[in-house]
């Protein structure tokens, strides 16, 4: 009895044995080779990047720092990008190798795949949306991973403004101010300001109170501007000015004199750290008060 059982038992096995040392172990080298590819294309893009990083492209303008910095955050999102399609085409083609191992025939695959397709199509729409904005997205260079921008509706200045950290064809990864990482999908973006792109304007307003010497205040503002130029620290920041423009604006007791420069985009917020601090030391140490009053009920306090 046992004997019989031993005969009918051993085709399979021996069946099995075989298919293990073929098709099976095709199956293992196709997955291990899908993943090993994955991971070479990943490092090679990684090293691309890495590679062209001090590469200048306009060594001879005085904003080639900021473009350089530009150029390598959009080959940053460019390579997130074609790492994500490399691994999406990869597996689609071991799929299917490895349905052929198994002995599945694509042509009766083909068809259910068809009506599968479209209704996922269907069921998928907002992913397919947001795959083709993220490729618009790098493709016409509206933001980079490393960039601060204003996510918001067409229209409106007001929304979401965080530095982007990643991008991907599907989602945009915004870290805020406050340290909060907003994800946005690429089909919800409708209008994208970027304050990271080239060059920025800074200008500060100064508040002077009414009765105040504005010419000696605006004499004190340029030698402010003048020395901030010449500061080996923020000449290269600063690409013009900062110039004194004049009265910008004349309240209830309060004369609003403008500053305006223009710096480089990246360094916009420190430069104008930095020149609010000069201007504020410089005017108390002339004497010219710039407190702005506070307007209370039946009186000024």
């Amino acid at each position: 009895m046992s004997g019989a059982v031993l005969v009918a038992v051993a085709p399979p096995l021996r069946g099995l044995w075989s298919w293990s040392r073929d098709e099976g172990l095709e199956i293992v080298l196709l997955v291990s080779g899908a993943v090993l590819l994955v991971r070479f294309v990943q490092w090679l893009l990684q090293r691309y990047v890495t590679a062209l990083a001090g590469v200048p492209l306009w060594p001879f303008r005085r904003t080639a720092g900021a473009e350089q910095g530009a150029a390598q955050r959009r080959k940053q999102a460019l390579a997130q990008a074609l790492t994500w399609v490399a691994t999406a085409l990869v597996s689609v083609v071991v799929a299917a190798l490895v349905a052929i191992r198994l002995g599945v025939p694509l042509s009766t695959v083909v068809p259910p795949a068809t009506i599968a397709g479209v209704a996922i199509g269907f069921g998928a729409q907002r992913v397919v949306q947001d795959v083709l904005s993220g490729f618009f997205l790098l493709a016409e260079r509206q933001l980079n991973v490393g960039d601060v921008v204003r996510i918001s509706s067409p229209g409106t200045t007001s929304g979401v403004t965080g530095k982007v950290e990643e991008v991907t064809l599907r989602v945009t990864r915004l870290r805020t101010v406050k340290g909060e990482v907003v994800f946005i999908p690429n089909g919800e973006i409708r209008q994208v300001t970027n304050l990271s792109v080239e060059w920025a304007r800074l200008v500060v307003d100064v508040p002077l109170r009414a009765g105040a010497d504005v010419a000696a205040a605006m004499a004190c503002l340029r030698e402010v501007g003048e020395e901030m130029a010449a500061d080996e620290v923020w000449r290269d920041v600063l690409l013009e000015g900062p110039e004194v423009l004049g009265v910008e604006a004349l309240e209830l007791g309060v004369a609003r004199v403008r500053v305006a420069a223009r710096v480089r985009a990246a360094d916009q917020w420190d430069a104008g750290r930095e020149l609010r601090l000069r201007i504020t030391s410089a005017l108390a140490a002339a004497g010219i008060d710039t407190a702005v009053p506070v307007m209370v009920p039946g009186g000024v306090e």
